[in-house]
């Protein structure tokens, strides 16, 4: 089966899968939709589709057979697209919320209360951290409110010890001390994530055993 015949086939095995309606959606169209999307460059823009729409991609291409061999990685492609979903990655809470543009852009587990994570601003515009956290997978937190505003294009390293010196959380140019008494990150692996004051999951990144997790 060449790579013609094979999306032929594909498109013939969803249009079976629900009746056509002129009015609404079917699996076809999802599924030629989000294989337009990942052809170009191999990758399923993120959070452009309903998870609907992925999952019938999905069913679409397992009634081809051999379907991986000739389109490599799109399966599991769609996979990771429908987990970011469920992981809350495309929810319209994390869209409305203040720190959307909040990502974790390293880990450093190791060091005592040396660990440290940083989290970058990538919108233009400065945010408050007032009310948020960082957390474990167990949800155990750093509160991140002692930073105050995070500029736009800036970087905060959050340091789960104190700074020398001094007893109580306090923000010392780009760094933040937490001034916890125990170690938070798991040297073996972990899923770090930024929760806004809503209690919104809006990034997250693992590490480790966990660093295949969905990130955004």
């Amino acid at each position: 089966m060449n790579r013609i015949t094979m999306l032929a086939a594909a498109a013939v095995a969803a249009a079976v899968l629900l009746p056509t309606s002129s009015a609404l959606a079917t699996p076809g169209t999802d599924y030629k939709a989000v294989f337009r999307d990942w052809k170009p460059d191999r990758v399923i823009t993120a959070c452009r589709f309903t998870r609907t729409q992925l999952v019938n991609a999905r069913k679409v291409a397992a009634t081809v057979t051999d379907f991986n061999s000739y389109a490599p990685g799109f399966r599991e492609n769609v996979r990771r697209e429908i987990a970011r979903h469920d992981a809350g990655g495309c929810s319209r809470a994390r869209a409305r919320s203040a720190l959307r543009n909040v990502r974790i852009t390293r880990i450093r587990p190791r060091g005592g209360l040396g660990e440290s994570v940083t989290i970058r601003n990538t919108g233009a515009r400065a945010v408050s951290l007032k009310g948020a956290t960082l957390r474990d997978r167990g949800g155990r937190r750093l509160r991140l409110g002692g930073a105050g505003k995070l500029a736009g294009r800036r970087s905060l390293r959050v340091v789960t010890g104190c700074a020398r010196g001094r007893r109580r959380p306090a923000r010392i140019g780009s760094s933040l001390f937490a001034c916890r008494s125990r170690r938070l990150w798991d040297d073996r692996g972990d899923l770090v994530k930024v929760v806004d004051s809503r209690g919104t999951v809006v990034a997250r990144r693992g590490y480790g055993t966990l660093r295949g997790a969905i990130r955004f």
